[in-house]
């Protein structure tokens, strides 16, 4: 949304009872790369991290072998101070901020609660243990946020399993109940790692340096990067899930996993940045253009999803998107390209120069569009 968005994110590969929470290799990577995306200006556009963004990680160096399980680090209470902290102010008021998005990330072990009738996850934190399974209640940390307003929208992700659990109950983060009048307008978009009672898998991907990722972590990013924008640069969480629906097969690859659960708002969409630009198509003139001509190109829906005004050089062309905003073109007076994702369109040529005719823009790349 804008650069005053805020996010917590949450990597515990590491647990004091190694027993029942064997260690994770890619908590702390899936955080990375999580940030990475959430700081660059086609992702989340997160301009003031050190500010902004608040990160709970394994340590890197060894706890001491003395260290009690129930201390055993980043605890429960770890994160709950810093959503306090986030959420208040210095008297312990709430503090809302209407215009922005809050991110919460979670990488790890996780559960559900078995006799929940709705989708919700809990991260165990790393000091938990069979007997007393200290715990993150994710979805009900952004169902708070959400009941009191205190942000426009959420994206709430967690890559942990989601095992249906009757004896450990997810910990219920206290707060005053009293709710919002506006609660209804607040946007939540909420991404599990595997459906109820299923488990999230994490492996190394060649694509990421080798190094070890939560799959839903790699899937997500990777959805972002490459899923198609319904709207000009937008994508919406729509087209996030279907896009991630649609390719969960092919990123699993030969070792298959339940598909992901997404819960999009109740009420509008959300919508994120897009990252795929589409590919670069050239298009070439074939008579000389004497005077002003205008170009439409159309989708197959029958959408406008380019329009050109066409001058010869030396004056300026223009191409107009679906932002609406023109921008001047690189013309030479024969040949221009423009950006376009790979379908089949039409374009409408009128004025000095005129005609129609269909065409393919390629994965790959195809050959010129001839005018």
């Amino acid at each position: 949304m804008m650069a005053e968005d805020y996010a917590i994110l949450v990597g515990i590969g590491k647990y004091g009872d190694r027993n029942t929470f064997p260690e994770l290799q890619g908590p702390i990577n899936d955080v990375q790369i999580v940030k990475d995306w959430l700081t660059s200006p086609t992702g989340g556009g997160i301009s003031n991290p050190e500010k902004n963004i608040v990160q709970i990680l394994s340590p890197t160096e060894e706890v001491p072998p003395n260290t009690p399980l129930y201390e055993y680090p980043p605890v429960a209470l770890e994160f709950d101070n810093a959503f306090k902290q986030l959420v208040t102010d210095g008297n312990g008021e709430f503090v809302a901020r209407p215009d922005s998005r809050l991110y919460l990330y979670f990488s790890g072990h996780g559960f559900c609660d078995k006799k929940s009738l709705t989708a919700q996850a809990t991260l165990y934190a790393a000091n938990a243990t069979r007997n007393f399974p200290e715990n993150i209640f994710g979805t009900q940390y952004a169902l708070n946020v959400q009941d009191k307003a205190l942000f426009s929208e959420i994206v709430l992700i967690m890559d942990c399993c989601r095992d249906a659990e009757i004896n450990r109950p997810p910990s219920i983060p206290t707060i005053n109940q009293a709710g919002n009048g506006a609660a209804g307008t607040v946007k939540l978009l909420c991404i599990y790692a595997a459906p109820k009672g299923g488990k999230a898998q994490e492996r190394a991907f060649p694509e990421r340096d080798g190094k070890v990722h939560g799959l839903l972590t790699h899937a997500v990013l990777k959805a972002f990067a490459e899923a198609r924008p319904e709207n000009g640069n937008s994508l919406s969480g729509s087209a996030l899930k279907k896009h991630l629906l649609a390719t969960w097969s092919a990123i699993c690859g030969d070792i298959p996993a339940a598909a992901p659960e997404i819960v999009l708002p109740t009420g509008e969409d959300i919508f994120f940045h897009s990252q795929n630009k589409g590919v670069l198509q050239i298009f070439e003139f074939t008579k000389p253009l004497l005077q002003a001509t205008t170009l439409n190109i159309i989708d197959g829906q029958g959408n406008s999803v380019v329009h050109c005004d066409f001058l010869p050089p030396p004056a300026t062309s223009f191409t107009t998107g679906n932002d609406g905003e023109p921008t001047p073109l690189d013309f030479d007076g024969k040949a221009f390209s423009l950006r376009l994702q790979p379908s089949y369109y039409k374009y409408v040529l009128s004025g000095d120069l005129q005609g129609s005719s269909l065409f393919a823009v390629e994965v790959e790349g195809g050959p010129n569009v001839k005018l």
